[in-house]
């Protein structure tokens, strides 16, 4: 019987632990520090991978790219491009699919995948090419 109990109480903690992926998307929307991880799939490299990082504060915010590296560069996120990361994120959950088959041969087309964090909240995200073009017209540093 105690073993019951404590059974119980340990997949109701468990339970309460999980938090719906719409929940995760509001909190990684309005979160002050953002990383995200881009990992593509497919073309000449067969597999790349890019770290991007959030940091929001009173005075601007800036998006670093490969920050720690010698090719870490930084984006200004004026309002237009704070509105393109949110309508960047929106449209990628919308559009998830995360059963879709990476492939990262040179002969397809390139997928892409983005791990989307803030905290101990994560997202994983298999969006569609829409979702890719905001992201891209964010980072694009002449906009």
């Amino acid at each position: 019987m105690k073993n019951t109990v404590i059974s119980f109480l340990m997949i109701l903690m468990l339970a309460a632990c999980v938090v719906p992926n719409e929940k995760r998307l509001d909190k990684i929307i309005n979160a002050q520090e953002l990383r995200i991880q881009l990992n593509t799939y497919g073309g000449f490299a067969g597999y790349s991978e890019q770290n991007y990082h959030l940091k929001k504060s009173d005075y601007e915010n800036l998006l670093i790219i490969d920050e720690g590296t010698d090719y870490q560069t930084f984006i200004r996120m004026d309002e237009e491009k704070k509105q393109l990361l949110k309508q960047f994120l929106e449209e990628a959950y919308k559009s998830n699919d995360p059963d879709k088959e990476m492939s990262n041969s040179c002969m397809t087309g390139i997928d892409t995948e983005y791990i989307v964090r803030s905290g101990l909240t994560k997202l994983r995200l298999v969006p569609n090419e829409k979702s890719d073009s905001l992201f891209w017209m964010m980072v694009d540093e002449r906009n």
